[in-house]
Formats: C-alpha cells, sequence, structure tokens
C-alpha cells in the first residue's frame, strides 16, 4: 500500500521475493527494487479526489533476490485514506517474465519471418529480372536468328531467279537479236519512207527488250561488266546534268562529292545507268517535285554503318536520299526483287533496284535501302576501291569506222534459223560472202570445202559440240583463223582473250567488230 508519505505496507511475499528488509522497503518501497529503466517514467497518479482515480497497470522489471531482473505486471487500484483522508494506492505485482519472453521471442520469429519474407522477395525479384534479362537476349537471338533466315530465304529465292533469268538471256537475246537485226535490214533496204519509220520503231522496241534482258542479267549478278579505276568526281561532273534530266524540272538536285576520294573499281557505264535508276525512283516517289541529294564520302573498314558483305575491305558509299513518300516496312523487304513495283501499272517494269543490287554484289559492293513513310527513302551504294594502276579505257565505238569487206568469205555457225538469217543478211550489206551452218559438225564440213572462208563468226551455246570447241578444231585445221564469237549467254570463262559480239548487237556493231578481229590477223 502507497499513500503521500510512502510505501506504508507490504506483504512478506514481497520481502522475500526482493530479500530486502521490511524496514527499507518501507521506506523507498518499490522504488528499491525497480529496474533503473522504469524508475524515472514509474509512478502512480498524484492524490486528487478518488471519484476521478482509476485502476493503474504497468510492466515493469524489479530485481529478484539473487539479482536477476524480472518483468512484473503491477496493478494499482485506488482507495481512499482513513476517515475520508488523503488518497491512497493499493498494488499488487504478477511475474510475468515466462510471457514477456514469449512475447520477445515471438517478436523475434516474426522480425525473423519478415526478414526471411523480405530475402525471399529480394532474391524472387533478382531471379525475375535475371529471367527477363535471359528472356530478352533470348528474344533478340531469335529476332537475329530469325532475320538471318529471312535474309537466307530471300537470297536464296534471289539466287534461284538470278539462275532463272540468266539461264533464259540466251533464248531472250537469240530472239531480241532476230527481231532488232530484221528491222535492221528492212530499215536499209525499204525505199516506202512508212515502212522505213516502222522498222525504226521496231528496232527501237527491240532495243528496250535489250535493255530488260541487261537488266535482268544485272539483278541475277550474270551481266558482263568492264571494271576499271573511276574517279568518282569527274564521273559525277559529266553524270549530274543527266540525273538532273532523269529527276526532271521539279526537283532540286544536290551533289555532294568532297575532294580527293580515291578511285573506285567499277563499271563506269554501269554505275552512270545505275545512277539513273535511282533518280527514276526519287522522281516517281517525290511525284515530280522535292530535293534529291547524290552524297559521296569514304566508307573505312571501322565505319559502323558499312555492311557485313563489305568485311573490312576499304570502300567509298554513294546515298541517293529524296523526300518522296517512303516505303512501308512490309513493302521494303520485297523491292530488291524482280518485277515487283510499288507504282502503278505502267509506270516500271520493277526491274530499276533489283538491277541496281545486282550490279553492286557483281562490282564487289553492297546495297542497303533505309526508308520512312512520308519522310523519304535512302539508298546507299558501296562499292569497292580500285587496286593496282588503272586499266586502259575501252575506244568509243561511236567513232570507230564501219569496216566494208566486199567479197570476204565469212563462214556463220547458229543454230537458231531466224538469228542466223537475219545476220546473214546484215553481213550481205556489209559485202561479205555467207557461208551458213547450223552447226559444229556442218560447219567443219565447209571449212574442208571452203578453203576461201576467211572468217569464222560463231555462236557459243549451241547443242553438241559448242562454239569454243568448234572454234579449237576450226583453228587446228586452220590456223590463225579469224573467230569472233556472238552470244547472248553472259558465261564467258572460256572465252577469255576472244573478241565478243553481244546479242543482240546493231550492224555498225557487227561490221566494227569483224573489222577488230580482222585487223588483229
Amino acid at each position: 500500500m502507497t499513500g503521500a508519505g510512502g510505501t506504508l505496507w507490504v506483504n512478506d511475499r514481497f520481502a522475500d521475493y526482493t530479500g530486502l528488509p521490511p524496514a527499507r522497503l518501507l521506506g523507498e518501497g518499490w522504488r528499491a527494487v525497480i529496474h533503473p529503466e522504469e524508475r524515472d517514467s514509474a509512478g502512480l497518479p498524484p492524490p486528487g479526489d478518488p471519484v476521478d482515480a482509476a485502476t493503474v497497470a504497468a510492466e515493469w522489471r524489479f530485481r529478484r533476490a539473487d539479482g536477476v531482473w524480472r518483468w512484473h505486471l503491477v496493478r494499482s487500484s485506488p482507495v481512499p485514506g482513513p476517515a475520508g483522508g488523503t488518497l491512497q494506492w493499493v498494488g499488487a505485482a504478477v511475474d510475468i517474465q515466462d510471457l514477456v519472453e514469449a512475447r520477445e521471442a515471438l517478436a523475434a520469429s516474426s522480425l525473423e519471418i519478415e526478414r526471411a519474407n523480405a530475402e525471399l522477395e529480394r532474391r524472387v525479384a533478382e531471379r525475375t529480372a535475371s529471367l527477363a534479362e535471359a528472356n530478352a537476349r533470348l528474344a533478340a537471338e531469335i529476332r537475329e536468328k530469325e532475320a538471318a533466315q529471312a535474309q537466307l530465304i530471300q537470297a536464296q529465292k534471289l539466287e534461284a531467279l538470278g539462275s532463272l533469268t540468266s539461264g533464259i538471256a540466251h533464248d531472250f537475246n537469240n530472239i531480241i537479236a532476230a527481231i532488232a537485226g530484221g528491222f535492221q535490214v528492212v530499215e536499209r533496204r525499204a525505199r516506202d519512207p512508212r515502212l522505213i519509220e516502222v522498222a525504226r520503231h521496231g528496232v527501237r522496241a527491240a532495243e528496250r527488250g535489250g535493255l530488260l534482258v541487261k537488266q535482268l542479267l544485272a539483278f541475277a549478278r550474270q551481266q558482263v561488266l568492264a571494271p576499271r579505276a573511276v574517279d568518282l568526281a569527274a564521273l559525277m561532273e559529266e553524270a549530274e546534268p543527266l540525273l538532273a534530266r532523269s529527276l526532271g524540272p521539279g526537283v532540286a538536285l544536290s551533289v555532294e562529292c568532297p575532294p580527293g576520294l580515291p578511285p573506285v573499281q567499277v563499271d563506269p557505264v554501269q554505275l552512270e545507268t545505275a545512277l539513273i535508276n535511282l533518280a527514276v525512283n526519287a522522281r516517281d516517289a517525290m511525284e515530280g517535285r522535292g530535293r534529291a541529294t547524290l552524297s559521296i564520302r569514304l566508307s573505312p573498314a571501322e565505319d559502323p554503318q558499312r555492311p557485313p558483305e563489305m568485311e573490312d575491305r576499304p570502300a567509298v558509299a554513294l546515298t541517293f536520299a529524296d523526300e518522296g513518300c517512303g516505303i512501308s516496312p512490309d513493302l521494303l523487304e520485297r523491292v530488291l526483287e524482280p518485277f515487283f513495283t510499288t507504282k502503278e501499272p505502267g509506270r516500271g517494269t520493277g526491274l530499276g533496284l533489283a538491277m541496281v543490287h545486282g550490279f553492286a554484289r557483281q562490282s564487289g559492293g553492297a546495297l542497303r535501302i533505309e526508308s520512312r513513310q512520308g519522310e523519304g527513302t535512302r539508298v546507299t551504294l558501296w562499292l569497292p576501291l580500285a587496286e593496282g594502276p588503272d586499266a586502259a579505257a575501252k575506244a568509243d565505238e561511236a567513232g570507230a569506222p564501219i569496216r566494208s569487206s566486199p567479197g570476204l568469205c565469212v563462214l556463220l555457225v547458229d543454230d537458231d534459223a531466224a538469228v542466223r538469217g537475219v545476220t546473214a543478211a546484215q553481213l550481205q550489206d556489209l559485202g561479205f560472202r555467207v557461208i551458213e551452218a547450223d552447226g559444229a559438225e556442218a560447219a567443219l564440213a565447209r571449212l574442208r570445202a571452203e578453203p576461201a572462208i576467211a572468217v569464222l563468226l560463231t555462236d557459243v551455246v549451241m547443242p553438241g559440240r559448242d562454239g569454243a570447241m568448234l572454234a579449237a578444231e576450226a583453228r587446228a585445221m586452220r590456223p590463225g583463223l579469224p573467230v569472233l564469237f556472238m552470244t547472248g549467254h553472259a558465261d564467258r570463262q572460256r572465252l577469255e582473250g576472244e573478241m565478243i559480239l553481244d546479242k543482240p548487237f546493231t550492224y555498225e556493231g557487227l561490221a566494227r567488230a569483224l573489222g577488230e578481229v580482222l585487223d588483229r590477223h
């Protein structure tokens, strides 16, 4: 019991528990045994009206007789003093050490569980992030694999189309040679102006057909190129007016060619043709109005924009950019396919970009197209640098005189009767005497029988023994016999060093080729 004067009474159990003499307990009371941490904060409500007082409960640590601190639940209730005097407090303490320890153990366990949960969540988050990263890498690898597979399929498809194109080019060229040659014979022999005009239209149509075949061969990387070291700055000076005319008056052309660029190894005529194709595409994409830019720069081995086909070879990059309508991503994958065009019917053959791509690859370079709808298109052509001294330029055939050889005997060999007949007529107009043969066997027989034969003009691709085999046997029979090969096929590996006349050829081209082969002998 506690009052205003301190502790008034303790029971024997409290004295035994604390091990303190009652005299001290009655003086200091519970303050003598309470833990220092609770001593300052522990206390009872001040004396006052009993009506306002209430039971007080607190948890304090008391020192047991053996010196051990133990937790107790202390409850004190107010009671009136004697004769209604000062308020007194009667309290009891119950040992709750086991309960506190259990509570602390539970709290510690809960904290450990929280820590374990936090650690688990951390590990789950790390694992989730790791899996997400692995999934992202896997997705990237899958995309790369799909892109590589798509490129492989595209390459295989283009290769198959190229093989088909190369295979049929010979037949197309034979047909066009017969048509063009026939119209040329009619044009020279006719006297009716209307008939001459019709023949000229036919010749021009055949020439367009021949150009179409050349574009097919360019796509198939089978066209015959005459690469040499080319100064791009000089070439651009000559090509810029032609490109401007191809773009039309509504398109402003800007050519950016820095000085001092090293020469590239390329066929200059085919390069000009490729640039004209790009210019025409740009004009159509801008509907005849806008700005086009041709920028040329050196592309060193460390250039990050270089395509993998160039490996570490130094090159020059030519970029043709327009401000046109652009190409959608789904169509961009197909623009290099032959006969595929985004233009309306009648405005394109679908061979322009395919030809440029084939020319680039056959020249040892590469082609890349970037495009955004509504923003324009950029076509970049990479060409390898020239190595070694510049090759001698070919003489301009247009300036060479047409040679006439009256009475000189030509053995003409071609398995295609139409081509053979038209070529014979052209030779006769040139003044040659013509002996015809439809194959190697007939040609060799005529060589044995006709000592006057002065030159052999033979097709290359023929059934049985081809033109190369025929020439070898003819030269064995007639050492020093001049031989001129004519062909619409691109495979010329066995004809290196020989005189070759490409089908379809003109009357003038035939005359100059025969004159050159005769001059060699």
